[in-house]
């Protein structure tokens, strides 16, 4: 695996928002990057640092592209690069570690042990065999895996819509796990058939689900009236009979009758002898005859179907009085029924009252016909059905049994509205999930067989493999690095000490430090555990602090040991270790081709530039200048020129102008006055110039720069703002002293800007 592009880092230090520009070529085999402290070079280095020990970069998001597709600091973790990265955080955790343990140890196989040596091949590739059935079988895993989780997830969202509602229930947060478990309980339990419901109890259910808390409703009082006796009672009036001596004119006219026998009863109970009518005296013989028409009998018979009346009045008024519920009073999963009863109970009302009517009728008949036997009229009786009356007694008892057990009802509903509706996706689910289950049990022989295999290897690898030799390496490459044997590494069961003329020794100085850290990495690529010929390799800033001779002697060891790696990144600020590694990458086969896409080494340059959010850094191009001549000198002065003509209005942009100066004023002094002794005031007092102006380059470089490293922008706005006129004199200062050389350098800078135009 290569890395093609650093497609964004977002709040990684230095690196605020970098894209990867599109004009910029991606990554190839051979890769020099070239850039000051303080620009990001350690920020790189430990993204990759974090790549090859698979962890999540501790800030900022990081975005990778690779030959094998695209990489996300969330994917680290999981990430399968061969890639070996040289840092301050590698010599820390490796060679020096905090803790005082050894160093530990590189492992090569030996050149003896032929025989174990194929068996191991052979082991290996039976290894990679299985391990590529096995990534089959996982991939096919993977993929019925994400159609059961598909299954479950959809279907526990549907069931969780389907049976939403307020309050606080379990089918709040119903998910996939949930799901399952329920299909595999109905699975286990056989019993999916209870499950499955007809359209109307499916609709009962649904509408308990959806049912809010109701108010009870009041039981009826009511008492039936007793219709067969009330019937008996008018058939046994209307068949009696009164024996009297009837006047004819009377019996005729049932009006006359009533009011002779009104008359009657007055004249009787007040005692009065005068008709109260005409005024006439009343002969006694009329009077007896109106008695004997209208005798004892006929007044029993009278009050009998007058007091019947009543009491089929009574009964209607009853009826009557019988409360029909409103239907909306109900809960909706009793509706329906309770639709049935009322129309029956209305239906019961009128057939009550009209056999009522009908007895009221023949009673008021019968009077009509007191003397005669009067036959009972059965056809208009119909005895009303009283069984509605239980059923209305029934359901207010189950409306008042719900509201009792309103949240019993809801939570019943919807537990069974659930299984339900797993019941409706359980075939898909069982096959589904018998299809991962195939997949494990297809996998379990493999995994073993795998174990089996790494087993077997690594038992022969410890036999075959030492770290005996790398360390005997490593002491010769110390010799000849360091021109003698005091330093050594001596084997130990779990690594390497690090012995000074035969004791453990301490107090290493910076060059010794750096020196053991940079071989013992550049052998440890050989460990066999490390693919290098397909792997990455990355060394930051590795002859940091080394004088000139073991620089040399540095860039030696860093060419001979990773001329071979599949991809090599070097990473450094020191431009004359920058000018060894740019002229063996310019002499690599296929680099003079004219298509950049197709050589082998590429060039970069880390520019830190600054802006109102503070200090930030961006990837480039190298610099030409900085490509294609022996010291940075030319790309400082172009700098500067440019700064100079083209001043940028965002006072931010001067901040790493200090720093260049001063590095431009001390190269061109010394080459200029190579006699002179001391630091650049020294050599600034033999400048024939304009006092004012050196004085004022003096402070402006002194008081804004220091070593190699860009300044945080933390200094004074004002003397910031003299920037461009600083650095004009600084120019002319270079112009009055060698006005050749300027002009020389002016010219090239000028070739180069029209070229890039």
């Amino acid at each position: 695996m290569g890395i093609k592009r650093i497609v964004h880092l977002d709040n990684c230090r230095v690196f605020r928002d970098f894209i990867w520009p599109e004009e910029l070529h991606e990554f190839a085999r051979f890769n020099l990057i070239y850039g000051w402290n303080g620009s990001g070079k350690t920020t790189i280095s430990r993204i990759l640092r974090d790549l090859e020990l698979r962890r999540t970069p501790e800030i900022g998001k990081v975005h990778l592209l690779t030959d094998n597709g695209h990489i996300h600091e969330d994917d680290f973790s999981g990430a399968s690069a061969h890639i070996r990265v040289f840092n301050k955080e590698f010599v820390a955790e490796n060679v020096f570690p905090i803790n005082g343990e050894d160093v530990s140890p590189i492992f090569v196989l030996g050149e003896k042990n032929i025989v174990k040596q194929k068996e191991l091949d052979g082991y290996k590739s039976k290894l990679a065999e299985t391990n590529q059935s096995y990534q089959k079988a996982e991939e096919e895993k993977m993929s019925n895996n994400d159609l059961f989780n598909k299954h479950c997830t959809n279907n526990a969202k549907n069931i969780k819509k389907q049976l939403r509602g307020p309050g606080d229930h379990s089918f709040a947060n119903y998910n996939k796990n949930d799901y399952g478990k329920m299909a595999q309980k109905i699975l286990a339990d056989g019993d999916a058939k209870s499950y499955r419901f007809t359209d109307a109890e499916h609709d009962s259910l649904t509408d308990q689900l959806r049912a809010n808390q109701e108010d009870s409703i009041d039981e009826q009082v009511y008492r039936e009236p007793d219709f067969v006796a009330l019937k008996d009672k008018v058939a046994s009036l209307l068949s009696a009979t009164v024996i009297s001596k009837i006047i004819p004119s009377l019996r005729d006219d049932t009006s006359t009758s009533k009011w002779v026998h009104r008359g009657l009863e007055l004249h009787k109970n007040q005692n009065i002898a005068d008709c109260l009518f005409c005024g006439q005296s009343l002969p006694e013989q009329r009077i007896a005859e109106l008695e004997q028409h209208f005798n004892v009998a006929y007044n029993n018979v009278i009050d009998s179907l007058d007091k019947l009346a009543k009491e089929i009045k009574h009964s209607s008024e009853s009826v009557s009085a019988l409360k029909i519920p409103d239907s909306a009073k109900f809960y909706r999963h009793l509706a329906e029924e309770y639709g049935a009863i009322r129309s029956e109970l209305e239906r019961y009302c009128d057939q009550a009252c009209a056999y009522l009517r009908c007895l009221t009728d023949q009673v008021l008949n019968k009077k009509k016909h007191v003397f005669e036997h009067v036959s009972m009229d059965t056809n208009r009786l119909q005895l009303p059905d009283n069984n509605v009356l239980d059923r209305l007694k029934n359901i207010i008892a189950k409306h008042n049994q719900s509201c009792k057990e309103h949240a019993a009802s809801v939570t019943k509903a919807r537990n069974m509205l659930a299984h339900e509706y797993v019941t409706e996706t359980l075939d898909e689910f069982e096959r589904l999930q018998t299809s991962v289950e195939e997949c494990n049990a297809e996998i379990k022989p493999l995994e073993d067989r795998l174990n089996d295999l790494s087993a077997k290897i690594s038992n022969l690898e410890t036999k075959i493999t030492h770290h005996g030799k790398p360390a005997e390496d490593l002491n010769d490459d110390l010799h000849q690095y360091l021109g003698h044997k005091e330093l050594q590494l001596k084997v130990q069961d779990n690594g390497y000490t690090i012995i000074r003329n035969g004791v453990l020794a301490s107090q290493l100085s910076e060059g010794e430090t750096t020196a053991i850290a940079l071989l013992y990495f550049l052998r440890s690529l050989k460990d066999h555990r490390f693919d290098f010929k397909n792997g990455i390799v990355v060394l930051d800033d590795p002859v940091s602090s080394l004088d000139a001779n073991a620089l040399f002697l540095a860039y030696g060891f860093i060419q001979n040991h990773t001329m071979n790696a599949g991809q090599l990144f070097i990473l450094t600020h020191n431009f004359t270790f920058f000018r060894q590694v740019r002229s063996w990458f310019h002499h690599i086969p296929g680099q003079k081709k004219p298509d950049v896409r197709l050589r082998p080494a590429r060039f970069y340059m880390l520019n830190c530039l600054s802006d109102g959010g503070g200090r930030y850094s961006a990837i480039q191009t190298l610099d030409p200048l900085l490509e294609h001549y022996e010291s940075d000198y030319h790309y400082l002065f172009a700098c500067i020129q440019r700064s100079v003509s083209f001043p940028e209005s965002a006072l931010e942009a001067n901040y790493v102008l200090p720093n260049m100066a001063r590095r431009l004023l001390e190269a061109f002094l010394s080459f200029r006055q190579p006699d002179v002794p001391g630091g650049l005031w020294s050599k600034m007092k033999e400048v024939d110039f304009d006092k004012a102006k050196k004085a004022r380059i003096l402070r402006f470089t002194n008081a804004y720069s220091h070593s190699d490293a860009v300044m945080e922008p933390e200094h004074d706005p004002s003397l910031l703002s003299e920037a461009p006129a600083v650095l004009s004199n600084l120019l002319e200062l270079i112009q009055t002293v060698d006005p050749d050389h300027y002009n020389r350098m002016m010219n090239l800078v000028k070739q180069k800007d029209e070229s890039e135009a």
